[in-house]
């Protein structure tokens, strides 16, 4: 249950979905998202806000007690104050010795009365801005009729009322019980100690138009004014705060102020009459949810501010009643409408609706219909996924009594109000309703009941019973069934008596709401292809918090074996090893204040940040004032987990020297050494998986235990980084982008480096030698390429490539990405081990366009260095540049082949060796980056291009792959053609449905793995439609084990997903049938379980075959074999 205990906080952009960098710098730049595209698009909810209008709320003390059984205004009121009929104009006088005046001119005692230690506001109008400052000369009665009058708060004033005094509560005497009365208006006491009846115990505050300018006033909480300081916040309370309906006015609109446009509010009032709304006769409600802008946000502060407050009575129970029955509606103009008020919207399951219920005071009259419901079990509910559900009468919630506000909370949220909708309200921890439902605030202005909440609160999170009592014979019982009423419905409740308490916690309410209703989770996974025994690192994201988790997953137990976030936990902040790199410097820093790049990181940061508490946020840890962090790992959405660990990567054949270290160095220390010299081993590191993270930081892994070894913090990002601890996170990308992670040889030693890149974190580029991430330090900071040092460097969203020229020299090469100065596509070629650029390519025309991922193919005869590059630009050309000795050549002036679409290319393409000759690139269409992208809908396509030394000019020298749907989430795909120079697949069935590539293909034994990614046009689907085609490398027809030209089925849905292969051991150690392949049978149970059979001919060899395929994506997925490797099987060669 929520306990609203919260600063104030601003909620500019809460219910946001996705915003850009900033405005493009020209028309030809992306406007690039700064959320992921795939997540959920936020259901904007209903927010129906219920004012107490009842005669009480005119009242000038609080709370309700004998103690103000005769008081009604402390100041003489002009008639029709409110609007209404009018209470007796009954006033305590100011004669200093009468306890009515010293006790209720307290704010000791009453809630709503000057406060010294309160700075008071003016309230808000419409557009956020405050009214002015109340004039002390002419204080308004009430701002919003200002035609009622004003008072002279500096000079003595002489009035007319029904004036009384007293020396005890239950004593009043006329002073004139109908005259008039002298007085100072601004008076106030301080309560000093002792006993509350006593006039000893308070000290006097008056000021007079003698009163020298030079005074000061110092309040008991020891803030100091000036005179005329003093005076004028005297002066906004009386004008702005003075009554109860006064200060909740102010609370209320200060809060609403800060809720976006995009939020659905409704106004209702307590003792409003049966009138149509939208068409329909509507009891409480005054104007149905509508968006909160223009006329509608106009119409909202007007009836907050000019509703007339008459001497009704407090039917809160059949207020609420009203409401709920409003979202009951079903016709086309009501709430659940795309367009409420409109015939023409559509009604959305997801959408989540908010009861906030205000009150001063105990229910009376207005009895409700809906008999003991909280003890009383609901129907069950279900929905198309399987859920099902409903409420069981349990504690705290349930309770003895009928036709309570805590049963009106529960008819409403135990009932599905939209039985004809799909049942798929977003749940949380507090809420698990999926059903359309109500979700109930209580609110209470200076109100207290016999419980105490956070009591209450707590027997919510064990389960305990709550002794209600009586709400309908005891007066604090009534309170406490405000508080039911919140908890029943799975919302919140609390009370407060001044403006600024009741904005925030007001505030705190609607930033809850919106958390709610932006906690759509999204999970991108990614998995490493790895080989037999290692682990899956799936990297995921939630959007509430945007929090992020790495999990090593066993393939063949499909659990998890550890979990980043955890493990960071239990480091610490204080205990991690954070590196930066410091541009001033040329030089790496380690990332804590007082560093080299404090000044960096705290350029943009508010002035009330110190760097100590940034450094310690952004290291971690929680800090006061900054945004609450759930988990200390940020949101992993477009870095893919990369492994680093004892593989060869054929580099023998430049120094043989290269063995040793992957036998010596590359080895885990966790593992046998087989190396004779035991001092050979001694730099053994760990196995690393290393991901970019929505934190700022690029993460370094243990690969088996999931401990941090080390982060680190781009230069490129240091400018936004405050945003992270801002309250009011609006999200946005740091390290998004891929990394590469090869080995090099430094001289004469060698070492394993990492590139990697931002995405849409920023402009730049960095290398580490990650060769012991165990030890990483200062001189492992290699080097930071920005955009400061090349403006044509724009954001990078390809993967880099790290690799040797024919001269001996190691680069690291990249293509440019988008947004850069000139909009041109570059490829750079950079100095692995300094940074210095060696190379810059133009690739094709300025304007619009840059390069993406680059793909590598070493020299066919030694392998020893790199033969020719490809990458594809966002025109849809696929170029290949040739190293020529060391320099690179554009070999085709227009390119290897261009989209006949323009379609871009954003995703890296993947290289193979025909057996028949030559090359064949790999690579599809599509673009997942801008905010328009995400239902934009175009055609598509896959391509298999043959490099034969000459460009492909157009599509008739490719055969085409026709795909037609087979039965549900299947595909066939056929080509029947010979294309010449290749294949190419139109990613459409009946039409372009947006489906588009969006990662890099795998190829492994002849099968082309290919993912692709299709939005769903429904508002309340997370993400699209995840497929895997999987086709037969050399003819683009469907090559599914098991089924005839079945070439894709659908993964799920959710985020887009990266084609991952895991490689299978058929052993006797695993259980028999694990992995059954058609074709391959299981061998024969041998003597010696320890000892697998013998291999006496080709059949008995392709039984022991081991069987590769793609591993659970989706929860309740099952491995999905693809095919096995054996002896003597033809192979297309793969490589970087």
């Amino acid at each position: 249950m929520m306990k609203l205990r919260f600063n104030s906080i601003v909620l500019t952009a809460v219910f946001c979905c996705t915003v850009g960098i900033s405005a493009p710098a020209s028309a030809d730049d992306l406007d690039i998202a700064q959320t992921p595209l795939f997540v959920a698009v936020n259901i904007d909810p209903n927010i129906m806000f219920t004012l107490d209008d009842s005669g009480s709320m005119q009242w000038e003390f609080m709370p309700d007690g004998p103690e103000f059984r005769y008081t009604l205004f402390m100041f003489p009121r002009p008639n029709g104050l409110y609007g209404g009929v009018n209470y007796a104009n009954q006033v305590p006088s100011f004669r200093d010795d009468s306890l009515h005046n010293y006790f209720g001119r307290s704010a000791a005692n009453n809630g709503v009365f000057y406060n010294p230690d309160l700075t008071y506001k003016p309230w808000k109008n419409a557009d956020g801005s405050f009214m002015p400052d109340a004039d002390p000369r002419n204080a308004l009665y009430n701002p919003h009729i200002p035609g009622l009058g004003d008072l002279d708060l500096l000079d003595e004033q002489t009035q007319r009322a029904v004036w009384f005094r007293g020396n005890a509560f239950d004593q009043a005497f006329c002073d004139p019980c109908n005259g008039d009365h002298t007085y100072w208006p601004i008076t106030y006491y301080n309560y000093i100690g002792g006993d509350r009846t006593d006039r000893d115990s308070y000290e006097r505050v008056q000021i007079r138009n003698t009163t020298p300018a030079s005074a000061t006033f110092t309040s008991p909480g020891g803030i100091t004014r000036t005179r005329n300081e003093e005076i004028q916040n005297f002066a906004n309370w009386f004008q702005y705060s003075r009554s109860r309906i006064l200060a909740a006015r102010n609370g209320i609109g200060r809060a609403f102020a800060e809720l976006p446009s995009r939020a659905r509010v409704g106004f209702a009032a307590i003792n409003q009459d049966s009138t149509s709304v939208d068409g329909v006769n509507t009891r409480t409600i005054i104007d149905g949810v509508r968006p909160f802008d223009g006329l509608d946000r106009d119409r909202f502060y007007e009836a907050l501010y000019g509703r007339v407050i008459n001497n009704n009575g407090t039917p809160l129970r059949r207020a609420a009643e009203d409401v709920g029955e409003y979202f009951q509606r079903s016709d086309a103009r009501g709430p659940w409408s795309t367009l409420p008020g409109s015939a023409a919207g559509q009604d959305l399951y997801c959408r989540q609706s908010f009861h906030i219920l205000m009150t001063d005071g105990f229910w009376n009259g207005g009895d409700p219909d809906v008999d003991n419901s909280d003890n009383t079990a609901g129907p069950t509910h279900s929905n198309s996924a399987g859920d099902t559900g409903g409420y069981v009468p349990v504690d705290p919630y349930r309770d003895t009594r009928s036709n309570t506000l805590g049963d009106v909370a529960m008819e409403f949220w135990k009932n599905d109000l939209r039985g004809d909708l799909e049942n798929r309200v977003p749940t949380n921890d507090t809420d698990p309703a999926f059903w359309q439902h109500l979700t109930t605030y209580g609110i209470g202005l200076g109100v207290t009941g016999a419980l105490d909440p956070e009591d209450v609160f707590e027997a919510v999170e064990n389960g305990d019973a709550v002794d209600w009592g009586d709400p309908a014979n005891d007066n604090p019982a009534k309170i406490d069934d405000l508080l039911h009423f919140g908890i029943n419905g799975r919302g919140g409740y609390f009370s407060a008596s001044d403006p600024d308490s009741f904005a925030n916690q007001l505030g705190a309410i609607l930033a809850d709401i919106a958390s709610r209703a932006n906690a759509t989770t999204g999970a991108s996974v990614s998995a490493t292809r790895l080989t037999t025994g290692s682990l899956i690192y799936a990297a995921s994201f939630d959007t509430q918090g945007w929090v992020g988790e790495l999990e090593a997953i066993d393939p063949i137990e499909d659990v998890v074996v550890a979990e980043a976030s955890e493990q960071l936990a239990l480091l610490g902040a204080d205990n991690r090893n954070i590196w930066s790199w410091d541009p001033d410097a040329d030089a790496s820093a380690e990332f804590i204040s007082g560093s080299g790049v404090q000044d960096r990181v705290m350029a943009n940061a508010p002035g009330s940040y110190t760097a100590d508490a940034l450094f310690a946020f952004l290291r971690g840890d929680n800090v006061p004032g900054m945004r609450f962090r759930s988990s200390m790992l940020g949101d992993i959405v477009g870095s893919r987990p990369v492994f680093s660990g004892p593989g060869n990567e054929g580099w023998a054949r430049v120094d043989l020297g290269y063995l040793g270290y992957i036998d010596a160095v590359k080895r885990d220390p966790r593992d046998p050494c087989e190396q004779e010299d035991p001092a050979d081993c001694a730099a053994a590191r760990y196995d690393t998986v290393f991901v970019g993270s929505n934190d700022g930081m690029l993460h370094a892994f243990d690969a088996r235990t999931m401990d941090e070894l080390f982060a680190y913090v781009p230069a490129a990002v240091h400018e936004n980084l405050w945003q992270l601890a801002d309250p009011d996170y609006n999200h946005r990308f740091y390290v998004d982008g891929q990394v590469a992670v090869a080995d090099a040889l430094e001289g004469s030693g060698w070492g394993t480096f990492l590139v990697g890149t931002l995405g849409a974190g920023g402009r730049g580029v960095y290398a580490l030698d990650v060769s012991t991430p165990q030890n990483f330090g200062e001189n492992d900071v290699r080097w930071e390429f920005t955009a400061e040092d090349d403006p044509d460097l724009g954001y990078t969203y390809g993967d880099p490539l790290i690799t040797r020229l024919e001269n001996e020299e190691w680069v690291a090469i990249f293509g440019n990405g988008y947004n850069s100065a000139d909009g041109q596509a570059y490829l750079y070629v950079l100095n692995l081990f300094s940074g210095a650029v060696l190379h810059k390519v133009p690739l094709g025309d300025p304007g619009g366009n840059g390069l993406s991922g680059v793909a590598g193919w070493r020299e066919a005869a030694t392998r020893s260095y790199i033969d020719r590059v490809y990458a594809g630009d966002l025109n849809g050309t696929m170029w290949r540049i040739d190293f020529e000795g060391s320099e690179p050549v554009v070999v085709y002036d227009d390119g290897l082949f261009t989209d006949p679409n323009g379609r871009p290319i954003t995703a890296t393409p993947t290289i193979a060796a025909n057996p028949d000759g030559g090359l064949n690139v790999f690579f599809g269409t599509g673009k997942l980056i801008e905010n328009s992208d995400r239902l934009t809908v175009n055609l598509d396509r896959f391509f298999a291009i043959r490099d034969l030394n000459e460009p492909v000019s157009n599509l008739t020298r490719l055969s085409k792959g026709e795909i037609a749907s087979e039965g549900v989430g299947v595909r066939s795909v056929i080509n029947e053609g010979n294309g010449p120079e290749g294949w190419y697949v139109d990613l459409e069935v009946g039409g372009p449905s947006g489906e588009r590539v969006m990662a890099k293909a795998v190829i492994q034994f002849g099968i082309l793995i290919i993912a692709t990614y299709e939005p769903v046009d429904d508002p309340c689907t997370p993400g699209g439609i995840q497929r895997l085609y999987v086709l037969d490398a050399a003819t683009g027809n469907g090559a599914f084990p098991g089924c005839t030209n079945c070439g894709a089925i659908e993964v799920g849905i959710g985020a887009p997903i990266s084609p991952p292969i895991v490689i299978k051991q058929h052993t006797r150690t695993q259980p028999d049938g694990l992995i059954d392949f058609p074709g391959i049978p299981n061998p024969e149970e041998p003597e010696d379980p320890g000892v697998p059979p013998e291999v006496t001919d080709d059949a008995l060899r392709e039984e022991w075959c081991s069987v590769y395929g793609i591993p659970p994506l989706v929860e309740g997925a099952t491995f999905t074999a693809l095919g096995s490797i054996c002896e003597g099987r033809q192979v297309w060669i793969q490589r970087r």
